[in-house]
């Protein structure tokens, strides 16, 4: 029975890390889309603010103020879609998630590499699996490309 349960501490390991590196991609990637949004909102409403402030302070072409409101009605859109869409948001509770599951990883390395009786190793076993069911329960769900790339980098074949 104790080799039973140090072979299932074992065949948990590939899938935690493949989870921990899932969530961290995941993190990476809505950084992006978040900076990917953010930047130009942030470089156009800097435009607009100038642009409003040219206008009043001197006689703007009518070109000079159809493009002013173009950009004012991008940036609106921009800001609307990082606000409503929640890159940085969604990037932390992957960070967090990552983090969770790196914990767990090591706390099922340093379970396989201890020499417990069975009847130590089971109740610390059975606290990893209510660590891992506890933080899936939470966490948030990672696009199937990221997934299944991070489940075959540990050898698992991706279920559909």
């Amino acid at each position: 029975m104790g080799n039973d349960l140090v072979d299932l501490a074992k065949n948990w390991l590939p899938r935690v890390r493949a989870s921990q590196r899932m969530h961290y991609r995941c993190s990476n990637h809505f950084t992006l889309l978040n900076r990917l949004l953010g930047i130009p909102a942030t470089v156009l409403s800097a435009l607009v603010g100038a642009s409003v402030f040219a206008s009043i302070t001197k006689q703007a072409s009518p070109d000079m103020k159809l493009l002013a409101g173009f950009a004012s009605l991008f940036t609106t859109i921009l800001v609307a879609l990082q606000t409503h869409l929640g890159y940085s948001d969604r990037a932390e509770r992957h960070r967090q998630a990552g983090a969770g599951y790196g914990s767990i990883k090591r706390d099922i390395e340093v379970l396989a590499a201890t020499t417990l009786t069975p009847s130590e190793f089971e109740p610390r076993l059975l606290e990893v699996k209510k660590q891992i069911d506890g933080l899936e329960k939470s966490v948030p769900e990672v696009p199937e490309r990221i997934r299944n790339r991070a489940l075959l980098s540990e050898g698992i074949k991706p279920s559909s």
